[in-house]
């Protein structure tokens, strides 16, 4: 996809809501980098769930 082409907050949000909105995970793990940090908080907000940064154990 060309909104995935390059780094953009907006399209990588927009991708990684709608595949949690589809598949309904119970739940989505992801890497603690500057990217992440940046649109996963961003992605939680928008499908209602919850966040927890810098979590060193589950």
């Amino acid at each position: 996809s060309d909104l995935l082409k390059d780094f953009n907050t907006e399209g990588y949000v927009n991708a990684l809501s709608e595949l949690i909105k589809q598949n309904e995970p119970a739940i989505v793990l992801a890497g603690n980098t500057v990217f992440g940090q940046d649109y996963f908080p961003r992605a939680a907000a928008r499908v209602g769930s919850g966040v927890a940064m810098d979590a060193i154990s589950i």
